[in-house]
């Protein structure tokens, strides 16, 4: 097979831009996906300046940009003083031709995925597809599935790529564990038709206060937003719903925040011991989980998928230890980098302590909005989630 052809399993945002990547570079590529259509609701929707010039390689940028919200700028709300300290990502102009972030819901950045996807004869996306495990030998991959329909269906290919997440089959039927912690707090992402500009909320923004952190960002065009607040993860999950509500009222002051949806979920900070077995790699949240605060959870995933679609073709020539190269740089970007900026920033959001205690943490925030300069620097730490290609080297 000549190393040409994988299996993506996992049709989320990293591995529907890792199954494009790959095609377009020549492979042959079959991308399952457990979920019978693109999950909707609450979900990543958050897309870095930094990884827009991939986005324009792989020709998504133009309907991701025409679908989604461009965010020139990110803000801070002090919610007991009003202090609003805002930063524009405009100070990124002389970095980037785009100095904007993107914001994509899901179900809008599946249809950009599919629209590239149907013009690539060797790639494919099929819905309802449960993997149910993986088995290697020393010519290829075998991955076994059931169909939604109950058909049971095998895929023969090079490699296996598991983009699975959290629950990842393929990290589990290589006999990789998942170390790390679990933060003692639930997030609860509400999605809401209140417009929060009105409350001075940016298009992407931080509520700061040692009660009612919370994490705020518009969704879509349509006035659609998206209000992540945290509780004790003990608190019983069947009365989520009006916990979010009354938190949210009083927070807030507003009546009726017109929620829409909730989801609450648990937050972790785990990886994967390798991120590579044999011929199965594994890409994002199958590999390593961090909390959302700074949205580097979706950032590390796609510089994952930026790294690996360049050193998977490069096998044939190099050998396969070039793969090694991925797995262990990615494994140490994510605990020496990724881990500790974004658990250093869930603890100021969602656990900052007193008054006085968050006082000084604004201190800090204060002086990066106080020049363009210190404003550039603090978004140029992004890129610290990438990792250099050894083939540029």
């Amino acid at each position: 097979m000549g190393n040409r052809s994988v299996v993506v399993v996992g049709a989320g945002t990293v591995g529907l831009v890792t199954g494009i990547a790959l095609a377009q570079r020549g492979f042959d590529v079959t991308i399952v996906e457990r979920q019978v259509a693109p999950a909707d609701g609450p979900r990543d929707m958050v897309y870095h300046w930094c990884v827009l010039p991939f986005f324009a390689e792989l020709g998504m940028l133009e309907g991701m940009t025409r679908r989604g919200i461009v965010c020139t700028e990110y803000s801070w709300l002090v919610l007991a003083t009003g202090e609003n300290l805002r930063l524009d990502l405009s100070a990124l102009g002389d970095v980037t031709e785009r100095p904007f972030n993107l914001h994509v819901a899901q179900t809008a950045m599946a249809g950009v995925a599919a629209d590239v996807l149907s013009g690539l004869p060797d790639a494919r996306i099929e819905w309802g597809v449960d993997v149910t495990d993986i088995q290697q030998d020393q010519s290829g991959v075998t991955v076994n599935a059931r169909r939604s329909d109950g058909e049971v269906v095998t895929y023969r290919a090079d490699w296996v790529i598991g983009a699975d997440g959290s629950h990842s089959v393929v990290r589990r039927s290589v006999g990789l564990s998942f170390a790390g912690v679990t933060w003692s707090k639930r997030l609860i992402s509400c999605d809401l038709r209140f417009d929060l500009s009105t409350l001075g909320h940016s298009v992407a923004s931080t509520q700061l206060d040692p009660a009612h952190g919370a994490l705020i960002g518009k969704v879509d065009a349509t006035g659609l937003w998206r209000y992540t607040a945290a509780e004790n993860r003990t608190l019983p999950v069947e009365q989520v719903t009006q916990r979010a509500l009354e938190s949210i009222t009083t927070a807030l002051g507003v009546e009726d925040p017109q929620i829409q949806a909730v989801v609450p979920y648990r937050v972790h900070q785990r990886s994967a011991d390798a991120f590579r077995v044999g011929r199965a790699i594994l890409v994002g949240d199958a590999a390593h989980l961090t909390n959302p605060t700074l949205a580097y959870g979706m950032l590390s995933g796609l510089f994952d998928a930026r790294l690996l679609v360049d050193l998977l073709p490069a096998v044939d020539t190099l050998g396969d230890e070039v793969l090694d190269d991925y797995a262990s740089e990615r494994h140490r970007n994510f605990w020496g980098f990724t881990s500790p900026r974004s658990s250093s920033r869930m603890e100021f959001v969602f656990s900052p302590g007193s008054a006085a205690h968050l006082e000084e943490r604004v201190e800090h925030l204060r002086e990066v909005t106080s020049s363009r300069d210190e404003t550039r620097r603090y978004f140029l730490d992004d890129l610290d989630c990438e990792s250099a290609s050894p083939l540029e080297v």
